[in-house]
């Protein structure tokens, strides 16, 4: 073979492989634009997606947003309907509610027997009774009226001089109607130290106060009221003094009736 020939088959093959390299660039670049296509409509794909997402969460956020507002509104409207009901609760407690005070000189009398002939006679509701009998007994009668709109219920009543103490041993009624008068019954006996001391210190004309514990009709409140009964100096009778009135267990009265109130 001629160098001639040579020559022209080195050319027919640079051709031939010029011509492959340039499809296979042209295959390359077809590939490289369909993965760059794809990738745009992978993009396009997740921005549709986030746009999606975006108003999912926008409308999420509102219907959370009305949510709120809804379980505002029923806050508001179950307060409203709790305070609804405590003025309600509180008008029908004031309808019913008792208020246990004094018994002022003049205001009742009560029927009294006088022995030995058992004739009946009249004293004043307002007496008190504070005396040691010749047996070393001693009795107590303290009275208290109801000036309450409702029956007092009462529950038990305590006598107190410092930190002696002796519970009521009777009421002339446990249950007091508005305007009644009640008188509260102590029967102490010598027997122990504590009663004793009681007797000896009421012989004495000592001061002492009387506790009466007592709800409503309905149970829902609770009172106290608190007599001072003193026997004031040159008399032979004592009297109450003043009655503190109390809601519950609170230590501040709400209310002081009697003679010597503020």
């Amino acid at each position: 073979m001629s160098p001639t020939d040579v020559t022209a088959w080195a050319t027919v093959a640079l051709v031939i492989v010029a011509g492959l390299a340039f499809i296979a660039n042209v295959v390359i670049a077809a590939f490289t634009l369909q993965a760059v296509r794809a990738t745009c409509r992978s993009a396009q794909a997740t921005e549709q997606a986030a746009a999606a997402t975006q108003r999912s969460a926008e409308a999420t956020e509102r219907s959370a947003d009305a949510t709120r507002d809804e379980a505002n509104a029923t806050r508001e409207e179950a307060a409203a309907t709790r305070e609804e009901a405590a003025i309600a609760r509180q008008t029908l407690e004031s309808s019913w509610r008792p208020l246990v005070v004094d018994v002022p000189f003049g205001y009742a009398v009560r029927r009294v027997t006088q022995p030995p002939y058992s004739d009946v006679g009249e004293a004043d509701a307002a007496e008190v009774t504070a005396v040691k009998r010749g047996d070393g007994t001693a009795r107590v009668v303290v009275p208290f009226r109801n000036i309450g709109s409702g029956p007092a219920l009462i529950s038990k009543a305590v006598l107190s001089i410092g930190q002696l103490h002796a519970e009521a041993t009777s009421f002339s009624s446990s249950v007091v109607a508005a305007r009644e008068v009640v008188r509260v019954y102590f029967e102490l006996a010598p027997a122990g130290a504590i009663l004793i001391n009681l007797i000896s210190q009421i012989d004495a004309g000592k001061a002492f106060t009387v506790a009466v514990f007592y709800g409503d009709q309905g149970g829902t409140g609770h009172w106290r009221s608190r007599a001072v009964v003193h026997r004031p100096a040159g008399a032979s009778s004592y009297e109450v003094l003043n009655v503190e009135l109390y809601e519950g267990d609170a230590t501040t009265p709400f209310a002081t009736s009697g003679q010597g109130a503020p």
